[in-house]
């Protein structure tokens, strides 16, 4: 049972406002001591309005609880209401799920997980009385923590936490929200709440409540998730109407076996649905689901540019070796490779920052105030700039030179079941190592380990996804990611730690933030996506970029906004390649925007 005694808000630091309703408040937060992330509700009731949700938690969370709903791990009274310290769901909630566009499959692992959870419910003899994509939160699975305490109190991560799922990528979907959830043997008369009477059954409404109430609310979750609407809209009393009177258009696209078990969960009369939602669930998993994703479509209404007339090259920037990373800077541009930093300035002149014969992974400060260099493998040469990187090694910048070096406190480069795939510097104080373990059947974890930018441990997040590129975008704290499985795109947000993924594209092999959207390139074409990463133009010849950088401000230069820089494989002669490549040259190409149809950016 939750300890109601011992724990108090003074051991949590609040992090950030994560949503809140007409009666609750809920915080992301983080333990002083053992860094454990958890959600903090602040419950408000008026005094007349009793709630039965503090012992119903007590209930459900008793033992190790169920691993579909959320649990709580400590309960407190206040002035106003209750507080509960309560499972972090960093997925967000189904609500902002289902504008994903969830593949049939995807969304009956959902339903799957809300059936498991609700008869665990119901075997405690509770009704939950409010279910709806709002009260389900998503997560990878957090499950252990720890972090370093110290000076870094501000620190975006401060947590060590791990996940373990079914399948690689897989959300879980976890009941919350309890406030108007009752005991059936201690039925609540002084609450008269519905819930939503978008997801309520036709008894909900006279007052009546059940567990065939509950599953009449998750049939129209289901609806929602298979055929992107509800059943019925309108005002309160409208709904009431149709709920109770109006029959359920199932349309002839859904298999029958699924037009059958809509059918049957939303029945109007109780008596006539599932008998339990383990016999629901036994129904589901029964049924004929198709397998293809829904994917986002390119509509016809898109308009298709050529990026031909905007585009020039910019000859100056020749480097010898592949690009991999571009860096907007104050100073101008930063650029990565293996093994070197070049700054490419306002006026378009290329400077040499710092070379190593060795690969070398490089985190640059957004505000290019410093530069970190760790060595990708031990390396024993030392040959003044030109040398061998044998220690992480911190450098200061300024608009045209580096300062003198510091080597890093001791960094762990290569763990025996991990390897670097990027390091990133997120602010002037923090820079992260991103890692991942070899992908198994049922998992791949990345971990983000976060130091200071002198090289002082401060925390670590992992996760199970299979990620295989990571970038920051213009948002603080926010980075953008691909996954291996199906070219997903998530949004990794650190401050609070959530997770939010794109509408899928297929063949998406590159993805570049931009200030006005994004960029994401693969099978021959690229898309412009606004900052809700919805489609908003299509680019049928941009060159094949190994790195995409917007250019910062600059005051009536060579460069200045409103303008892209491409990095692009060259050939021998100078010209440009557009294909793939992994060695010789590589050239930059400025892209002007004013010069292409964007609406989204002027």
């Amino acid at each position: 049972m939750p300890d109601l005694e011992t724990t108090s808000i003074s051991d949590y630091r609040l992090l950030d406002l994560v949503g809140q309703g007409q009666f609750a408040q809920v915080y992301c937060a983080i333990h002083r001591r053992t860094g454990q992330i958890v959600a903090i509700k602040q419950t408000r009731h008026a005094s007349e309005s009793a709630t039965q949700e503090p012992l119903i938690l007590s209930e459900l969370s008793s033992g190790a609880g169920h691993p579909n709903l959320v649990k709580c791990h400590a309960i407190g009274q206040t002035d106003t209401g209750y507080r509960f310290v309560l499972d972090y769901c960093e997925g967000g909630t189904l609500r902002e799920a289902m504008g994903d566009r969830l593949s049939f499959l995807e969304a009956k692992s959902l339903i799957v997980d809300i059936l498991q959870g609700l008869a665990y419910i119901h075997g405690h003899n509770i009704v939950h009385g409010d279910l709806k994509p709002e009260n389900v939160l998503l997560t990878y699975g957090l499950v252990s923590s720890h972090s370093v305490l110290g000076r870094q109190e501000a620190a975006p991560l401060r947590v060590v936490s791990s996940t373990r799922l079914a399948g690689v990528g897989r959300f879980t979907a976890k009941i919350g929200d309890f406030g108007c959830a009752q005991f059936t043997q201690f039925p609540n008369r002084s609450r008269r709440e519905i819930g939503s009477p978008t997801y309520a059954a036709p008894e909900r409404f006279n007052g009546q409540s059940s567990y065939a109430s509950d599953l009449y609310s998750v049939g129209v979750m289901l609806y929602e998730l298979l055929l992107g609407d509800r059943p019925f809209s309108g005002s309160p009393e409208a709904l009431r109407q149709a709920h109770q009177a109006q029959p359920v258009p199932l349309p002839s696209s859904l298999k029958p076996a699924v037009r059958q078990l809509l059918a049957t969960a939303l029945h109007k009369q109780p008596n006539q649905r599932f008998a339990s939602a383990l016999a629901m669930l036994a129904a589901l998993q029964q049924s004929d689901w198709h397998s293809a994703p829904r994917a986002a479509p390119i509509q016809a209404t898109v308009p298709s540019l050529s990026i031909s007339p905007a585009l020039t090259v910019i000859p100056t920037a020749e480097i010898a070796e592949p690009i991999e990373r571009l860096i907007p800077l104050p100073q101008g541009c930063g650029i990565i490779t293996a093994k070197s930093f070049h700054l490419l300035t306002p006026a378009a002149e290329l400077l040499p920052i710092v070379e190593f014969n060795n690969d070398v992974w490089f985190a640059v400060d957004p505000q290019g105030q410093w530069l970190i260099a760790l060595p990708q493998q031990p390396c024993t040469q030392n040959q003044g700039l030109a040398q061998g990187l044998t220690q992480g090694q911190f450098y200061r910048l300024s608009k045209a030179a580096v300062g003198p070096a510091k080597a890093l406190s001791s960094v762990e480069l290569n763990t025996p079941q991990s390897e670097t795939i990027q390091v990133i510097a997120i602010s002037s104080r923090y820079w992260l190592r991103i890692t991942t373990s070899p992908p198994s059947k049922t998992s791949s974890e990345t971990s983000l380990e976060c130091f200071a930018r002198r090289g002082q441990f401060v925390g670590q997040l992992s996760f199970n996804l299979p990620i295989v590129d990571i970038s920051l975008t213009a948002t603080p704290y926010q980075l953008i990611a691909r996954t291996a499985a199906s070219s997903n795109i998530l949004l990794i947000s650190l401050k609070p730690f959530q997770i939010k993924r794109f509408p899928h594209y297929p063949g998406i092999q590159q993805v570049s933030a931009l200030p006005w959207g994004y960029i994401a390139s693969g099978s021959g074409r690229s898309l412009i996506l606004d900052k809700s990463a919805e489609l908003a133009s299509v680019l049928n010849d941009l060159p094949f970029a190994s790195a995409i950088a917007p250019i910062s401000n600059s005051p009536k230069e060579g460069l200045c906004d409103r303008q892209l820089l491409l990095a692009v494989p060259s050939t021998v002669n100078g010209s440009l390649a557009k294909l793939s490549s992994t060695t010789g040259s590589s050239s930059l190409l400025r892209v002007n925007l004013k010069n292409l149809d964007l609406g989204i950016i002027f």
